[in-house]
């Protein structure tokens, strides 16, 4: 075997599969193409509807993997906003904080894989590149933005303070049945679940949060919130790997539940701020080898 094919063929064991809470390593599957002339390796499933496909490319300049899942176009809006949803969406889902994980992005692979032109692909870029999700650089190529340690601390102070917001808003206007509904969602992880299955509890923390921001009752808050969170999503997936920060996280959230039932404003909106607050000073004083352009990290 060629030196060339030996590489490439290297790559399949290191394929990564999507699951519902994020990716994992994975083995083969009878749905796995290898085309070795366009240095690819893909998922082709049989469905037209598969919700779940993904280019993986050896860059042999860089010797680095690069992936991401993209979901199928569909016909229910218009081209251009389809291909920014999904380029969207993929990027937000997934784990761009990971050590190991590799930031650039293949323009070619990624129209194939849709069936597009690369003119309106490129057109979903930069409006990517306009939100700060993502870097395109002359003559390299386009790549994953991570966020600095400054940016990230700042905008978990800022979610802070919309939260906390929030939290205050829904002791006056959440319904009784909302309350019971946000104690259930805080209730599905003991702290021993919540360390055993982290990726789990991550999307069930997020789900909490978020709810927080909908018993407001405030759109505009929500609207803010959404753009902030969306962003911060990645972020907080990484900082749960570390199971105390999951054992903290379920007696915080009980709290904040108890504090919202008894209509206490103040007691709310400290709880949430506190909370919050303290994941920013758990990633400033852990992710000390992010560096200021995002492009380092080890804790």
């Amino acid at each position: 075997m060629h030196t060339r094919s030996r590489n490439f063929s290297c790559v399949i064991f290191n394929l990564v599969r999507q699951t519902k809470f994020g990716l994992y390593s994975g083995g083969l599957n009878s749905n796995l193409k290898c085309d070795e002339s366009r240095n690819m390796v893909y998922h082709d499933s049989d469905s037209g509807n598969s919700p779940a496909r993904f280019w993986l490319t050896n860059d042999r300049a860089t010797s680095s993997v690069c992936m991401i899942t993209l979901k199928p176009l569909h016909l229910n809006s218009t081209l251009k906003d389809q291909i920014y949803g999904v380029l969207r969406e993929a990027i937000l889902e997934a784990d761009v904080y990971d050590e190991s994980a590799s930031l650039r992005m293949d323009e070619r692979h990624m129209a194939a894989q849709l069936g597009i032109s690369r003119t309106p692909l490129r057109e979903a870029l930069t409006r990517l590149e306009n939100e700060g999700l993502v870097e395109i650089q002359a003559r390299k190529g386009v790549y994953v933005k991570r966020l600095s340690l400054t940016e990230i601390v700042e905008m978990i102070t800022v979610w802070a303070a919309l939260e906390s917001m929030a939290a205050r808003l829904a002791c006056e206007k959440a319904t009784n049945d909302e309350i019971e509904s946000l104690r259930m969602i805080g209730a599905r992880y003991t702290t021993d679940s919540a360390a055993a299955k982290l990726n789990e509890y991550s999307e069930s923390n997020i789900e909490f949060h978020r709810t927080i921001i909908h018993l407001s009752k405030c759109s505009k808050l929500q609207e803010i919130s959404e753009d902030l969170f969306s962003q911060l999503r990645p972020v907080r997936r990484r900082a749960l790997r570390d199971s105390n920060r999951a054992h903290m996280s379920v007696g915080e959230h009980a709290r904040i539940v108890e504090a919202i039932a008894a209509r206490d404003p103040v007691m709310a909106a400290d709880l949430v701020r506190d909370h919050t607050i303290r994941l920013g000073n758990y990633i400033r004083t852990t992710w000390i080898a992010l560096d200021e352009d995002g492009k380092g990290l080890k804790n």
